[in-house]
């Protein structure tokens, strides 16, 4: 459903987005590693 609210939330993630992807990529590398 796309409703107005939804819209600003994306809005707000896409603004956090950076941190956010830094974050999962570290865990995503730490992951890798651990697999590895």
């Amino acid at each position: 459903m796309n409703s107005p609210g939804r819209k600003e939330e994306k809005k707000s993630n896409k603004r956090d987005s950076p941190i956010l992807t830094s974050m999962a990529i570290a865990t995503t590398i730490k992951s890798a590693g651990k697999d590895d």
